[in-house]
C-alpha cells in the first residue's frame, strides 16, 4: 500500500485514475498530477504537478523546452 499524502485543509479529490489525480485546492484552483506505474504494477504519483486550472480570462499557457511560454485563447 502506498500513502499519497497531497491534500491540504479544505482540499477535495476530484478524480482519481489510471491517467491522472486531480485535486481542487481550497481556493478553487485544481492541480492535475500523473499517475505512474511500476515494473510490478504499483501506483505512483508524479510529485511534480502537470498542469494548474486556474482562473482567468480564457488563456492556456504551456512552457516550451526552450524556457519560451506559448498562450493560447478560447
Amino acid at each position: 500500500m502506498i500513502t499519497i499524502d497531497v491534500l491540504k485543509k479544505g482540499d477535495e479529490v476530484l478524480n482519481i485514475n489510471e491517467r491522472f489525480l486531480a485535486v481542487k485546492r481550497e481556493d478553487g484552483t485544481v492541480d492535475i498530477y500523473n499517475m505512474l506505474f511500476n515494473d510490478t504494477n504499483e501506483i505512483f504519483v508524479d510529485p511534480v504537478k502537470c498542469a494548474v486550472i486556474g482562473y482567468g480570462e480564457g488563456l492556456v499557457g504551456k512552457q516550451l523546452d526552450d524556457g519560451e511560454t506559448k498562450v493560447y485563447t478560447f
